[in-house]
């Protein structure tokens, strides 16, 4: 039944197409026919539909050995999904709100930015991840995607 929808838009625009041949295509392609589409979408399908416009961040931690002692230093990094590259934004033993609103102007600079052209941020629900930093990012045209405590990454 979910092909008659699909074969309607299709001639709307004066296309003839089988309802057979709209079934076989959603369903190599993964998509479900047009009435399941819209109750939900699966987390593979999100990816893969906005793959180019994805970025990911964290932080790890590193320790390191300095004249005080071992300390704990938090490094943030951010990764094109596309292309696996991985930037790292910043080292800092403590990272604050301050911090964090440098990096994200550093990250959407007009000139090189590393989300420029991004449209969405996967991000943790971590406390490092200030409201300040997210509206901010948000303001500047990233929607930010945060996980939910047991994520499927």
């Amino acid at each position: 039944m979910g092909e008659y929808t699909d074969q309607g838009a299709l001639s709307n625009l004066r296309h003839q197409v089988g309802r057979g041949t709209i079934a076989n295509i959603l369903k190599e392609s993964g998509i479900e026919p047009a009435p399941e589409r819209n109750r939900h979408t699966s987390w593979s399908t999100f990816l893969e539909a906005h793959w180019d416009c994805l970025a990911a961040t964290d932080f790890l931690t590193v320790e390191v050995w300095t004249l005080r002692g071992l300390v704990t230093y938090h490094v943030l990094f951010f990764m094109d999904m596309a292309t696996r590259s991985v930037h790292i934004a910043g080292i800092i033993p403590n990272p604050d709100t301050p911090w964090m609103m440098q990096i994200a102007r550093n990250l959407t600079d007009v000139d090189g930015g590393f989300l420029c052209g991004k449209r969405y941020l996967i991000l943790v629900r971590d406390t490092k991840y200030p409201d300040a930093f997210r509206s901010f990012l948000v303001r500047e045209g990233t929607k930010i995607i945060r996980l939910p405590h047991v994520h499927p990454i």
